[in-house]
């Protein structure tokens, strides 16, 4: 935030400051040859006479002063300026050297100008003619004053476009009155207080008052956005200082989301909003439409400036956005918020401004303010100052608030404050962050954050929405709403987490249990560890990660690896595991007990060559095993069993089995034979599998919907006798490689659903890459006396065809799973693909990202 005048000696200069006390209401600027014993007098006669305390340099200026200085001086202490503009006013030096002092106080410390023609043509001032002309005539030829002269210019016309009175004909002392009801009416509007430790939001104002000083009707709205703790308010704060007194009107209407929750605290604010722009006129409203109405006449007939703060619902917006052509032209309206997505509806005339977090140089400073009363550490607190700051991560609140919880301590208790701050967040930091995850709309949100906050952090959105894509959560809409709650980022496709937000998150999870064992999530080593080795997990954990490498063992001068081995009992009791993370650590025992219902299972250093046959994979949707020695994914034979239909893949274009139909291409037609004493099972369906080209793509490829899912691969089996059609695309696929075919074998039962003389086709379809060089069928039989001895094994096969052989993954597979999306996503690395990193094989990632 930009720096402003500090008490402290260090402070920096008054090119960025605030405005000092003042000693004085208004400036009077004028000639005294013009005005000093008539207009000038009367005006200041009126201003004491209303209570103000006026400023004129033949009275207030101490006799043997050097001038120049105490002009400045009253110039930086008073309120505002009315600067009179008489015939010879531009003659003067003095009076020009005075003009230049009040447009710099205007432009740096919000000083009010109001400028007063008397019997002076405004165009004449801006444009310098007439008698401006003529006194330019003489100061150019004044050689010691020819380089004052283009920024004398450049004050007249800046001053000339403000908004002004001018004194043509008529009473002078009904013009005196309204002079001073104007500068009553701006002098009434108290500058807001704002932290006088303002670091790094020079860039951020000079942005805004662009904004407010384009005249354009087009985005009259601002919408300054950004997470928590962030500055907004404080940015709002400065600008309204810097321009309030520009506009006819203006209200800050502070807290809207905690003053909204009190009873008719809308209604109250709508009061306090008509009671600003209508000048202290209190009005009575009985409900919010009759509050509507009348601020649309409010705001119709006079130029407002208004700030509405910490706005967090539609509902705070939606009336004042649905009048937006009701407002006087030059308007201008200034939300703060945490929530991006309040306006999404009228972006057409909504400029939107995102609060970045403080640059490290800029943080260091904001701290060492709150820390040591200084703009850097001292000496012997550099490293522990630069400690807090990383672990701020440009949160100016975070900033604020440990730096003034260190001030004055020792180095001993900082050590001690950073070490538990790596557990525990600060309380006030906490509570500011929590509102946005609490104004969150559902458990599904809240869920999804935490599940992000604890494990998903810096994973691509794909990934995360893949992993979680199921429960009727809606991955993809929660990630949007987190986004909009100004909660996570994308960065490069990958979503991202502040890590205070992260911390806020995680802090959630530890206080649902003071035992680890009985929380949601565990994603701390200790905490992860503790629960595994004591064997006491329960259904309440949803997601693990474990990290062995920090297990004592590990960090023993030994470091004997083979000691930590885990019992796969140990996760028995977590029925409702979704997530599990192991880094380095190996499993002992039998798999068949393993929870069910894990979607993402990410094994770092996998010790097997293969995984377990009973390893329960039915709900995983994403299998990361890297960096690990497994040579083939499972022993023996393997596949999928979906509505009881059996797949399986194979390398190569090598079809195993007696298939007495075969086709080239993509489909293959058959009638049902008669075969006396054989009742028929089912089918038995190859395809080979290829990549294509854009030249030789065959013209039934295509991506099928079903049941609102794409897929790959599918195969559709009609029965044109019966008009019968079954669809099946297999969640988990091969996918062929360069030069390298995949074979997909299916067994369909269909029992009496086909019969001797049924005419079928069966149909191969893939996505477009991919094409079917051959496919073809076999009908399975079962013999009537062999009929008591058949099973529900998929693999029961009879009448001469062989079962399929055992499933080696070779090199040159890959595999894709697809669960329900509208993409699937390839086998991301060859599992026999090098690291790169000494000792290390290569990784298998089965993944939908």
């Amino acid at each position: 935030m930009a720096l402003v005048r500090s008490a402290h000696p260090e402070a920096s200069s008054s090119s960025n400051a605030s405005p000092s006390i003042s000693s004085h209401d208004v400036f009077l600027s004028f000639r005294g040859e013009d005005t000093r014993k008539t207009f000038t007098d009367h005006l200041y006669t009126a201003f004491m006479n209303a209570g103000f305390r006026p400023f004129r340099d033949d009275n207030d200026l101490q006799r043997g002063k050097n001038i120049k200085p105490e002009l400045e001086k009253a110039i930086e202490q008073s309120r505002s300026s009315v600067i009179v503009f008489s015939k010879d006013y531009a003659s003067s030096a003095w009076c020009l050297d005075e003009l230049l002092m009040i447009m710099e106080q205007k432009r740096t410390a919000g000083h009010m100008v109001l400028p007063v023609f008397y019997h002076v043509d405004p165009s004449q001032v801006r444009k310098q003619t007439g008698s401006v002309a003529k006194a330019f005539d003489r100061h150019e030829r004044n050689q010691s004053l020819k380089y004052k002269v283009k920024r004398w210019r450049a004050a007249l016309t800046e001053a000339a476009d403000l908004a002004g009175m001018v004194l043509q004909d008529g009473h002078e002392s009904e013009f005196i009155k309204k002079v001073v009801k104007v500068i009553e009416d701006k002098l009434r509007r108290t500058p807001l207080s704002v932290d006088r430790h303002l670091v790094g939001i020079k860039s951020q104002v000079e942005e805004i008052n662009l904004w407010l000083e384009d005249g354009s009707t087009a985005n009259f709205i601002l919408l300054i956005y950004g997470m928590r703790g962030i500055g907004k308010s404080t940015i709002a704060k400065y600008v309204y200082n810097l321009n309030f007194h520009r506009f006819e009107r203006c209200s800050f209407l502070e807290d809207i989301r905690e003053f909204s929750k009190r009873s008719n605290g809308l209604v109250d604010l709508q009061k306090r909003l008509l009671y600003d722009i209508l000048s202290g006129k209190k009005v009575e409203i009985q409900g919010i439409s009759e509050g509507i109405a009348k601020i649309e006449d409010a705001v119709s007939s006079r130029r407002v400036f208004l700030v509405l703060d910490d706005v967090n619902h539609v509902d705070h917006l939606d009336a004042l956005l649905r009048m937006q052509n009701r407002f006087y032209p030059g308007s201008k309206i200034i939300i703060t918020t945490s929530c991006a997505g309040l306006v999404e509806a009228h972006r057409q005339f909504v400029k939107l401004h995102q609060v970045k977090t403080l640059g490290y140089n800029d943080s260091l400073e904001l701290f060492s303010r709150h820390a040591f009363g200084r703009t850097h550490p001292i000496e012997s607190y550099v490293d522990l100052s630069r400690r807090v700051v990383d672990h701020c991560g440009g949160l100016p609140l975070a900033l604020k608030v440990l730096g003034s919880s260190l001030s004055g301590k020792n180095l001993a208790f900082w050590g001690n404050y950073l070490n538990k701050l790596e557990v525990i967040p600060n309380d006030d930091i906490l509570k500011k962050l929590k509102i946005s995850y609490e104004s969150l709309q559902d458990d599904h949100d809240r869920n999804l954050f935490l599940d992000i906050a604890c494990f998903f952090i810096g994973m691509e959105k794909d990934f995360i929405v893949t992993i979680l894509d199921d429960y009727d959560i809606f991955p993809e809409v929660g990630i949007q709403n987190l986004i909009d709650r100004c909660l996570v980022t994308i960065e490069d496709d990958k979503v991202q987490m502040h890590n205070l937000i992260r911390d806020m998150g995680r802090e959630i999870v530890r206080l649902e249990s003071k035992e680890p064992r009985k929380r949601s999530r565990l994603w701390h080593h200790k905490d992860s560890i503790k629960v595994l080795t004591e064997n006491n997990g329960t259904e309440a954990i949803e997601g693990i990660f474990v990290n062995m490498q920090l297990h004592p063992t590990y960090t023993s001068p030994s470091r004997n690896a083979s000691k930590v081995v885990l019992e796969t009992n140990a996760f028995t009791r977590m029925h409702n595991l979704r997530f599990l993370q192991l880094s380095h650590g190996q499993l002992s025992g039998c798999y068949e007990e393993f929870p069910a219902g894990l979607r993402w299972l990410c094994w770092i250093k996998y010790p097997l060559a293969s995984l377990p046959n009973e390893f329960p994979l039915e709900s995983v949707v994403a299998l990361e095993v890297c960096y690990s020695n497994l040579r083939q994914v499972w022993r023996g034979t393997k596949g999928l069993y979906e509505k009881g239909i059996f797949s399986t893949f194979l390398p190569g274009d090598e079809v195993p089995g007696q298939f007495s139909h075969r086709s080239r291409g993509s489909s293959v037609s058959f009638t049902v034979p008669l075969l006396p004493n054989l009742n028929i099972r089912g089918l038995n369906v190859f395809s080979v599998i290829a990549q294509s080209n854009n030249n030789d793509s065959d013209p039934l490829t295509n991506i099928v919907n079903i049941d609102g899912s794409d897929h790959p691969i599918i195969t559709v089996v009609i029965n044109k006798s019966k008009g019968l059609k079954w669809i099946h695309g297999p969640n988990f696929s091969g996918v062929p490689g360069e030069g390298k075919d995949v074979i997909w074998l299916s067994h369909w039962k269909f029992g009496n659903r086909l019969t001797c003389g049924d005419e079928v086709t069966i149909l191969i379809y893939t996505k477009s890459d991919f094409k079917v060089k051959e496919c073809g069928i076999q009908l399975v039989y079962y013999d009537e006396k062999d009929q008591e001895k058949t099973t529900d094994d998929p693999c029961f096969l009879r009448a001469g065809v062989r079962s399929t052989r055992p499933i080696s993954w070779k090199e040159g597979i890959f595999l894709s799973w697809q669960r329900g999306i509208t993409n699937n996503i390839d086998l991301v690395r060859d599992i026999h693909e090098k690291s790169g990193k000494e000792g290390q094989e290569g990784d298998l990632v089965l993944t939908l990202v």
